[in-house]
């Protein structure tokens, strides 16, 4: 039996779930670092949200990106990154480093958050399993009537 309109009611859900997930990408987000009281946006420069796809084989649906660093955004990361990474980032979200002294102030602020990254971690920002979470109910739906389909498809209704 095939399962054409059963695969094309996943692809549906799945796009909704990725189409949830960009959304969830786009909320204004900060967080804050209790060390020095410094709060810094969160605002996406837009490569992880471009690159979150689903994939379908057969019945199996899988939510994927391309941005290397998806997974330690979904459900954060214990490594640190290096203190050029962090220039790079305090540079790219316009961080504000005035409280971090010194002759350069970027890199005082970048060995600070490199030590806080290493004691305590990156924390999650989760976006797709939200999403899953948010579509499930229209996952039963979706399935049934194309499971149906198939069904009266293959008995020729």
């Amino acid at each position: 039996m095939k399962f054409d309109n059963l695969e094309e009611a996943l692809q549906r859900w799945a796009d909704s779930v990725v189409e949830q997930a960009q959304y969830n990408i786009e909320e204004p987000r900060y967080r804050g670092y209790t060390a020095t009281g410094v709060t810094s946006p969160l605002d996406s420069s837009g490569t992880l949200k471009k690159s979150l796809y689903a994939e379908i084989d057969g019945l199996d649906v899988r939510f994927m990106s391309d941005a290397d660093y998806a997974a330690d955004v979904e459900y954060g990361t214990i490594s640190t990154p290096g203190i050029s990474e962090l220039m790079d980032w305090i540079a790219t979200k316009g961080v504000d480093t005035s409280w971090a002294g010194g002759k350069d102030p970027d890199r005082s602020a970048a060995y600070v958050i490199q030590n806080a990254i290493e004691d305590r971690g990156i924390p999650d920002l989760p976006y797709y399993q939200p999403a899953i979470d948010a579509k499930m109910g229209d996952l039963q739906k979706l399935v049934a009537e194309g499971l149906k389909n198939d069904i009266n498809a293959e008995l020729d209704i």
